[in-house]
């Protein structure tokens, strides 16, 4: 995490944060293909791990970039709403499970190019 939060220090959040959000989705693309060879998951879960170094830390000080002087305020807000979206979230992903990992690992996918997506329009300070 400290190497990419320096990382975004000097190139930007908003760079680290879209090429986390990209190699999430390549990670839910891998899981729709490999569901059963453990060296694969093995080697997909590591990459997890690279996904969560990049975005954990760096989503949180974009919001506090954004914030200005309120930010305890908007911290908690942060906290919140992605305290909700987790709540749905592991329902849907739950769901789809049940129907099949591959459909939810789709799902997944799709989520994190929408997130991509939205991510590139916002407008660093």
């Amino acid at each position: 995490m400290i190497f990419f939060g320096k990382l975004s220090d000097k190139i930007g959040r908003k760079k680290v944060l879209l090429s986390g959000f990209l190699l999430f989705a390549a990670v839910s693309l891998a899981f729709v293909f490999n569901t059963s060879d453990l060296k694969s998951i093995t080697i997909i879960f590591a990459a997890y791990g690279l996904v969560s170094a990049i975005t954990l830390s760096n989503q949180k000080a974009l919001v506090s970039d954004f914030a200005g002087d309120m930010k305890a305020t908007a911290m908690g807000v942060y906290y919140f709403v992605t305290g909700l979206v987790n709540i749905a979230a592991g329902l849907i992903a739950g769901i789809l499970w049940d129907i099949s990992p591959q459909i939810m690992f789709t799902y997944i996918f799709a989520v994190a190019i929408i997130a991509t997506i939205l991510l590139a329009f916002v407008k660093e300070n």
